[in-house]
């Protein structure tokens, strides 16, 4: 039975890796909310803007992500975040003295390279923190950090990025992921795991994990499901901030105050909440969690779709929020699930097979071909060009409800 004391640990643990996200996010959004400025500056074209916000950041997860997914099955994963975060801060640091596309763009991949070594970690010493019936509350709590993240670049890279312009928005960004990474190395927890069986290589990991997610149907349709609604998030989380600026006229700092409240408050609370609520009704049946993530994905995409359709701002604000309500409930109770059918030493590789597929699939095709269709198909639409665009995105959001349905069909029903 846990102590009082390693329940303090757990948690304490949970609200630096809480932090962790959040420094993500920021870091990510507040180059979304700096996309217009930039394009201005550097006389960057949409599709220039879409290779940044995600392929020149999903590349290293490749090649950056399972070299340390691997590490994380000897050496000590708290340590390992706490470096990755230092690394990446300072990166966007360094955005803030680019003079070109080709700089922008290697910053780019450098924070690619920091975050690609802590979100795997992060989940594999929540999943050895608490127990499986708390696991999806855990992860769901963990990935509110994206909508406080979310808040934080609204703030900076709104209000700051308007009145000081987007390089001082981007120094002050970079500042509180290395406090975070100081305090968690000095106070963060590494939980004890499962031991690696004799003989097997940190790199034959690799083959284990993925002949793991491989053989079981279920874990093959939650990573099919998780690339899907990974295309749909990205394209978002890019190009919301830019749309909202083309098709209202207003400006930055408006655009970060919709943020706030919007992804932020209303997010982080319905990321909560959807999480609670999922874990409660899995006790029940277990496949009610995978029924409980289908029916978050299909109340964001109807209320989303009448987002992008609206010609009123007060009325896209309110459905944008109400779509951010469930934006991001998938992402606790899936990696619960998949937790649950892997052992334990193989979950920081398993977590980094399924960021790959959400990270490089995710933001190299759906930023980037959002950018594409706006150029091209919809050149002609004028400020409404981005919101045809992101309306086609859609479609991703249906084929992830239909991988999430045959994955809940893998879970035995309970008498």
């Amino acid at each position: 039975m846990p102590t009082s004391s390693s329940q303090d640990n757990a948690r304490r643990t949970l609200f630096l890796l809480w932090g962790v996200f959040a420094i993500a996010q920021l870091d990510r959004q507040i180059f979304s909310l700096s996309l217009d400025a930039i394009s201005t500056e550097f006389g960057l074209s949409d599709w220039q803007l879409g290779l940044l916000s995600g392929f020149a950041f999903a590349l290293v997860f490749v090649l950056v992500g399972f070299p340390v997914a691997a590490l994380c099955a000897r050496y000590n994963r708290r340590n390992i975040v706490s470096t990755s975060v230092f690394v990446w801060s300072s990166f966007i640091i360094a955005m803030a003295f680019a003079q070109s596309f080709v700089a922008l763009f290697m910053a780019r991949v450098g924070i690619g390279a920091g975050e690609a070594g802590a979100v795997a970690p992060a989940h594999s010493i929540i999943s050895d923190l608490f127990p499986e019936r708390k696991r999806a509350s855990a992860l769901s709590t963990f990935a509110t950090g994206a909508n406080f993240g979310i808040l934080l670049a609204a703030l900076i890279g709104g209000v700051i990025g308007q009145f000081y312009g987007w390089r001082v928005a981007f120094v002050v960004a970079g500042f509180p992921g290395i406090i975070v990474a100081v305090l968690l190395y000095r106070y963060g927890t590494e939980p004890p795991r499962s031991k690696m069986p004799d003989g097997v290589s940190v790199f034959s990991v690799f083959t284990a994990s993925f002949k793991a997610i491989m053989s079981d149907p279920g874990t093959r349709f939650a990573l099919l499901a998780f690339m899907m609604i990974g295309i749909m998030t990205f394209a978002m989380l890019a190009w919301i901030p830019t749309l909202l600026i083309r098709q209202y006229g207003i400006d930055v700092a408006q655009v970060g105050l919709i943020g706030v409240f919007a992804a932020g408050f209303v997010g982080a609370a319905g990321t909560y909440l959807c999480g609670q609520a999922i874990d409660r009704v899995g006790l029940r049946q277990p496949r009610y969690r995978i029924y409980g993530i289908i029916v978050t994905i299909i109340a964001h995409t109807m209320l989303g779709i009448t987002f992008l359709l609206s010609q009123t701002l007060w009325i896209g604000v309110v459905f944008f929020a109400m779509s951010s309500f469930f934006a991001i409930a998938f992402w606790g109770p899936t990696f619960a699930f998949v937790y649950g059918r892997v052992e334990s030493h193989l979950r920081p590789m398993a977590t980094a097979f399924f960021l790959l597929s959400f990270n490089l699939i995710g933001m190299a095709v759906g930023p980037t071909l959002v950018g594409g269709l706006s150029d091209t198909l919809f050149s002609n639409s004028g400020a409404l060009s981005l919101g045809y665009a992101l309306l086609v995105i859609k479609v991703f959001a249906i084929a992830s409800v239909w991988f999430y349905y045959k994955m809940a069909m893998t879970i035995p029903r309970l008498p």
